[in-house]
């Protein structure tokens, strides 16, 4: 076998090795979390309902307060709205992804170990969920900052 092969196998060999571990450890963790969640994952599942039930609170609040001046809503207001909607359909397509990726209820090693790849596998997708809430955030402060203007 030539040097530049050897390299190559031995690269390839250390990254599955690296992949093992991974899995591995991530399959431990859930195997041993009360929830069914990696600690990751549990906090971002906490932290969208946070996001829902805010947003929530402030469309009926806009709401009422427009009701109360009787004065037609403003860009500012009907950005704020849509920041909102567009931050709540993220937050819940965020929920139903983890709710996929949760230990379901019967736990095994081999499950824990399905479970984790899937959790590495559906990485990218909660990262962009992630990335997607950060740009609706901003887009809802830059809203709210206007309409005090």
């Amino acid at each position: 076998m030539d040097p530049l092969t050897a390299m190559g196998l031995a690269a390839n060999v250390c990254q599955f090795v690296d992949f093992a571990i991974k899995v591995v450890s991530k399959g431990h963790k859930l195997h041993n979390a009360p929830d069914g969640l990696l600690v990751e994952h549990a906090n971002l599942y906490e932290t969208s309902l946070k996001i829902i039930d805010l947003n929530n609170r402030l469309v009926t609040s806009a709401r009422e307060h427009r009701q109360v001046i009787a004065t037609l809503g403003t860009a500012a207001d009907d950005e704020i709205q849509r920041a909102c909607q567009a931050m709540n359909c993220v937050a819940s397509d965020l929920l139903k992804i983890l709710d996929k990726l949760r230990m379901p209820d019967q736990k095994g090693r081999w499950r824990s170990m399905r479970q984790a790849v899937k959790a590495m596998v559906g990485k990218t997708a909660v990262d962009k969920m992630k990335n997607d809430l950060v740009i609706h955030r901003q887009r809802l402060d830059t809203a709210l900052l206007t309409s005090l203007w």
